[in-house]
């Protein structure tokens, strides 16, 4: 019979369900857990980007040998992120204020130069600090299979660059920047399309709204001059 008077979980939506983070973890160890209710095992899942986490669960049935090297699906936590998700805040938001400065030198920089010149100086520099780095830290791994999609990645990011450099010298940073911000529409396309990730209404609002508002800010507006007449 079923307990009406037992505490009931928290049901979930379908609409919910969707925004759900689901990610796939491998498990590098699950030792026996201590002081549980139930014979129970700690996972210890690595989940990629997002780091290794720990995860309780009934397995204690299974071998710790078969357990090790299996993938679990896991759920990330959105409502608590803690202190790392602060940190990233403040890191997205210092590089944001960088970027403004650098998009007023771009303007300059376009004014005196022309599209291959600032790739290729500006391609020449951070291949100079790369080295540099290199030389402290080590070279890291060189990646296998994936020379096609590098050659690619650069390509576009050498032509964006030129793209850059041929806009600014035509109009204003003031004019040019908002309408970098058509970037949060073409990421969420192109993620939808190629990685299959879900894009809620409330995310497409809130781009489409700050799109919509740079697009207005940036309407220039005809100043009729009063016309001087020549005085004897």
């Amino acid at each position: 019979m079923i307990d009406r008077t037992a505490p009931q979980k928290q049901q979930i939506t379908a609409g919910k369900f969707s925004n759900v983070d689901l990610r796939v973890a491998r498990v590098l160890a699950a030792p026996r857990a201590e002081g549980t209710r139930y014979p129970s095992r700690v996972l210890r899942i690595d989940v990629g980007h997002l780091g290794e986490r720990t995860s309780v669960g009934q397995y204690a049935l299974i071998p710790e040998d078969e357990l090790v090297g299996l993938h679990q699906a896991v759920t990330d936590d959105l409502t608590s992120l803690g202190p790392e998700a602060l940190l990233g805040s403040f890191a997205i938001l210092c590089s944001a204020v960088i970027y403004a400065f650098n998009i007023i030198v771009m303007r300059r920089q376009a004014q005196h130069a022309g599209p291959i010149e600032i790739a290729f100086f500006q391609n020449l520099v951070i291949g100079f600090v790369l080295m540099m780095w290199a030389a402290v830290s080590g070279v890291p791994q060189l990646p296998a299979g994936h020379w096609g999609e590098l050659v690619l990645a650069a390509g576009l990011a050498i032509g964006s660059l030129m793209l850059l450099g041929w806009g600014y010298a035509r109009a204003g940073a003031a004019y040019l920047s908002t309408t970098e911000y058509t970037s949060f529409l073409w990421a969420m396309l192109l993620g939808w399309l190629r990685f299959g990730e879900h894009v809620s209404l409330f995310t497409l609002l809130g781009a489409s709204l700050i799109v919509a508002g740079c697009l207005a800010a940036a309407r220039t507006r005809k100043v009729d001059h009063p016309a001087l007449e020549a005085t004897a």
